[in-house]
């Protein structure tokens, strides 16, 4: 679902310009809008006796079919004042009152969409789509951008702040003693973390707990390495949790599909992302389709069918059952369980903080 903050002014605009064909497909169809107005001047605007006196936001309403109606958050509606309320909302989408310069600020510094009602600019749409055949190369012309920073370079521009990637077979495979998903990892996330940010920004991986997994250690040498090298990459702080679950526990066919989630954004990679060599990192190893999109998407493509918002929603409750289990598990059981282990940065633990799940 896509959750969007904003002045009344703004939604006010967005229905009566032509300047954003975008916001007014995202809107208008079952978009949670939660606004900065009271209650009582929500119900006098959204109710009307005298089609001479309709407001702006009853028009909207009445001539969109598939909106929602809007929710008034009234002396809750702080997040210009108190920044720290952005991140709260991880997949908050905010229109605020304060200039374009400004919202640009905040949004580099939290990792979240800020759009600014006094100089509004419609919202984008974005997709990542590859047909991966074994041992191909994947390059820019010039042969700069190689692999996963050719494949991920547009994302530069996007917003986040957190990830969850669930592959059950990432760290399975090594090549000339490089573990796979290890190099794939640091590749990915140096091309999509931010330059800079002022929270932490949080990883979780989820994989499978059997096989070379389940010796510890090998298990620890997989999470230091990983936990130390993708720390390395950025000078802001970066939480970085594993989660192993083992292929006789009740949620393990819960992490057959290899699946991304970020604050805006959700993919797949049908056979995992531990795409490239680690040896040569623009070779394919094989075949794959990788797909990453902004969750409406398929809104502002008007597609019919299973939509990026439900495919989105699925993805986001299962995941959810998946952290309820597992915590329900761990603390039960202890740390030590060995059908469900969890390591945040390096040390084991019973509680997943990854803020796209909390």
């Amino acid at each position: 679902m896509v959750n969007i903050f904003s002045e009344v002014s703004a939604i006010e605009d967005i229905y009566v310009s032509d300047d954003y064909p975008n916001w007014q497909k995202v809107i208008g169809n079952q978009a949670n809008i939660y606004l900065n107005i009271d209650q009582a001047s929500l119900n006098a605007a959204m109710e009307s006796d005298d089609e001479d006196d309709e407001s702006l936001l009853f028009l909207w309403y009445h001539e969109n079919d598939a909106a929602k109606k809007p929710e008034a958050l009234g002396t809750q509606f702080q997040f210009a004042n108190d920044e720290e309320l952005l991140i709260d909302e991880p997949y908050g989408i905010f229109i605020l009152d304060i200039t374009e310069e400004k919202a640009n600020e905040l949004s580099e510094k939290y990792g979240i969409q800020i759009f600014s009602s006094q100089s509004l600019k419609d919202i984008q749409d974005f997709e990542i789509d590859f047909d991966f055949e074994e041992n191909e190369t994947i390059q820019c012309q010039a042969g700069i951008l190689k692999g996963y920073e050719f494949v991920l370079d547009s994302f530069k521009a996007e917003k986040s702040n957190g990830t969850i990637i669930v592959d059950r077979n990432l760290f399975s495979n090594e090549e000339r003693g490089i573990n796979v998903g290890i190099g794939n990892m640091l590749r990915y996330f140096d091309c999509v973390l931010p330059t800079s940010l002022d929270t932490t920004y949080d990883i979780l991986l989820i994989t499978e707990n059997s096989g070379r997994i389940e010796t510890e250690r090998f298990r620890n040498r997989i999470i230091n390495d990983l936990t130390q090298s993708i720390k390395q990459l950025r000078p802001f702080v970066i939480d970085v949790e594993v989660l192993f679950v083992h292929r006789s526990t009740a949620i393990y066919s819960k992490t057959h599909q290899r699946r991304i989630l970020k604050n805006y954004h959700f993919g797949d990679s049908e056979h995992g992302f531990a795409i490239f060599s680690p040896n040569n990192r623009d070779r394919v190893r094989n075949d794959n389709d990788f797909n990453m999109q902004i969750h409406f998407h398929s809104l502002l493509k008007e597609q019919m069918g299973i939509t990026s918002i439900k495919k989105r929603k699925k993805l986001l409750k299962r995941l959810i059952q998946i952290k309820g289990e597992a915590e329900r598990q761990l603390i039960q059981q202890g740390q030590h369980d060995r059908y469900y282990r969890l390591f945040l940065n390096g040390n084991e633990s019973t509680v997943i903080n990854n803020r796209l799940l909390n």
